[in-house]
């Protein structure tokens, strides 16, 4: 007989595929971003050093320097971690 997986890894499995899908995506279209906004900066005569610092430092207060993202990600790993009743 066919049994239904269990719900809570399928629910774990979902996440993870979405997480994947949606950071590669991400990762993508930030590369894009950051070398489109690279050729602007250049010809206003910044460096692309300059550019990818201020990327970090914007990515970096939007996603660990938030407080509220990190309040949700400490909610997300302490119910990933609570052992099933």
């Amino acid at each position: 007989m066919n049994e239904l997986p269990d719900p809570v890894y399928v629910c774990r499995v979902t996440t993870m595929a979405l997480f994947l899908y949606w950071g590669v995506r991400g990762w993508v279209r930030m590369g894009r971003f950051v070398r489109r906004l690279e050729r602007i900066a250049g010809s206003a005569g910044f460096a692309s050093v300059d550019v990818r610092r201020q990327v970090k430092r914007v990515v970096f207060g939007a996603t660990v320097g938030d407080p509220l993202n990190v309040l949700l990600l400490c909610v997300i790993a302490w119910l990933w971690t609570v052992p099933r009743f």
